[in-house]
């Protein structure tokens, strides 16, 4: 079993195990006067087979939905994270 685990900033990490590639709490989206600036942007992250939304907070599921939507790539979070994704 191969684990990989990179971290992208803020809460986000992408786990590959075994060639799958998770995404946990995405947060690509933000202010321009945000530090650290984020050298990766949501776009750049590919081949994610799901993400997962810890909790509910707006760190967590700024960039869920627009994985889901634009990526075709299945959300698994909270009913708070998903009424907030929603929101």
């Amino acid at each position: 079993m191969t684990i990989k685990i990179t971290w992208l900033g803020t809460a986000t990490f992408i786990l590959d195990l075994d060639g799958a590639r998770l995404l946990f709490d995405p947060f690509f989206f933000r202010n321009d006067k945000s530090t650290p600036v984020l050298k990766t942007r949501r776009e750049d992250v590919k081949d994610i087979r799901a993400v997962f939304v810890t909790h509910g907070h707006i760190d967590h599921v700024t960039d869920a939905a627009w994985y889901a939507e634009n990526m075709n790539v299945p959300v698994y979070t909270s009913k708070d994270g998903k009424e907030n994704m929603i929101k």
